[in-house]
Order: structure tokens, then C-alpha cells, then sequence
């Protein structure tokens, strides 16, 4: 059953991708009527098949080969080759036909299409898990980050946090700040793709808008959101497994 929120306007389907579909992909995709959001192990597969990572441009392929280690490299082209396929999928062509472009920020978008027009996607990884937003007529951004030790907390808030945010960091107990901390983190970040501006923005130069916070996801779950008014961006946060803050942001559209 989907968990319900006052004032339900917004639904998200979280999917969690295994092995077996890695390797052989049923058909998923996007409606009108739900933000889809797909999850995946990016390590389960240690050896990519051939078929499994079809379609990536020579573009891609020379990105892939800058990496340094392997495991990096692995990583990048199984997330490319997932994405190509969800978005191959929707738009009912093959994943080699799949024409990407950026826009001035670097946001990837399809070729043709405007931010916010059409069949709109967004990516992150942390460490081995990925995370592929799709949505129709909107801006999206995710984002999802590994809650990991990081020294100097204050100094770091300071700098890449406004005054508002750096104060509600110190104020939390100090068990809690490292959670918190990557919460706004990936906040910021969510927010900021979806803008389409990216990390050229300070992300000190704005505060958070308000968010919905989610509990811990089931393995595939559709979750009813409330929707801030169209002229407002609507902030959706989520953790998508045990020590990962995820968050999603949606910037205009029929909000569904």
C-alpha cells in the first residue's frame, strides 16, 4: 500500500534493480501520472556481460577509458548503459539510437528537448549505488550520498551552507550531525540539478526549500507526496538503504 501524506498530490515509485534485471531488463518506464525513481547496486555485477552495456556513444566509451580504476570505470558504464536502456524503453527506440546532449551547466538532457519538456531524467552515485530519476514535463535533480566521517563539520557548514543551515547543523547532537549534515547535502545538490545550474551555483548562496521527509524505503514502494504550489519547488527527501541520504527535487510541471 502506498504511504500517504496530508494534502497527496505527488506519487514516486521507488524500484530497486537486481541482478537479474541488470542483466536481462524487463520493460519499466515513465507514465504521466508518477515520478519514477530506479535504484541499483552498481558491484553486483563485477564482470559486464556484453549485452549489458550495449549502446553507450564513442563519447561515452572515451569517458569510461579516463578513468583510472577499474572499478570506477565499471561503475560509470553500468549506469550509463541502465539509463540508456530505461530512457530507450520510453521513448520505444533502441538504447545506440539514444542522442544526449548537456545544457550550459553540463545537466544532461536529450537531444531536442528543453529542461523541463518532455521525458526529463537525472542521475547520481555513491559509492557503488545509483539512483536514475525519470519524470515528464517537470525539472528533476537527485541526489544520493554515502554517510561517511568527515572532519570539521563547522568549517566545511561555513562554507558551503548558509548561516540558517550551518547553525542547524551545530545544533543537532553530536551523533546526529554526520546523518544531518549529508541530509542537507544531498538536498542542496537535488535541488541545484534540478535547476539545471548545477555546482556552478555556491551552495551557500540559497537556503534549502522545505522538504518532505520519507521513512526507510521497502524495495519497491510508490509513496504519496505532498506537492508545494507550482511556482515552488517541491523537496523530497529519502533514504534509500541503511547510511545513504537521498533527495529529490521537482521544479514546475503538472506536478502529477
Amino acid at each position: 500500500m502506498p504511504i500517504v501524506h496530508p494534502n497527496v498530490s505527488v506519487e514516486i515509485h521507488f524500484h530497486r534493480l537486481e541482478r537479474q534485471w541488470l542483466l536481462s531488463p524487463e520493460p519499466v518506464g515513465v507514465n504521466d501520472k508518477a515520478i519514477q525513481l530506479y535504484l541499483f547496486d552498481c558491484d553486483q555485477l563485477h564482470d559486464l556481460p556484453q549485452h549489458a552495456c550495449s549502446g553507450l556513444s564513442a563519447d561515452e566509451w572515451q569517458r569510461a577509458a579516463r578513468f583510472r580504476f577499474d572499478r570506477d570505470r565499471h561503475r560509470f558504464i553500468l549506469v550509463r548503459s541502465v539509463l540508456r536502456r530505461l530512457l530507450a524503453h520510453c521513448l520505444d527506440i533502441s538504447p545506440g539510437k539514444m542522442r544526449l546532449t548537456c545544457n550550459a551547466w553540463g545537466k544532461p538532457l536529450l537531444c531536442g528537448m528543453q529542461d523541463g519538456e518532455g521525458l526529463a531524467f537525472n542521475v547520481s552515485h555513491t559509492q557503488g549505488l545509483a539512483c536514475i530519476a525519470l519524470a515528464l514535463g517537470c525539472r528533476i535533480g537527485v541526489d544520493v550520498e554515502r554517510i561517511r566521517p568527515v572532519c570539521e563539520y563547522a568549517e566545511i557548514a561555513q562554507s558551503f551552507f548558509t548561516a540558517r543551515e550551518s547553525a542547524a547543523i551545530e545544533s543537532c547532537v553530536t551523533a546526529e550531525q554526520q546523518a544531518f549534515f549529508f541530509s542537507l547535502w544531498s538536498r542542496k545538490e537535488a535541488f541545484l540539478k534540478a535547476t539545471g545550474q548545477g555546482l556552478s551555483r555556491s551552495l551557500a548562496s540559497f537556503d534549502v526549500p522545505p522538504v518532505v521527509a520519507l521513512p526507510p524505503l521497502g524495495v519497491h514502494q510508490a509513496v504519496h507526496v505532498y506537492a508545494a504550489p507550482l511556482s515552488r519547488p517541491m523537496l523530497v527527501s529519502f533514504t534509500p538503504e541503511p547510511g545513504v541520504a537521498g533527495a529529490l527535487a521537482v521544479i514546475g510541471g503538472a506536478r502529477y
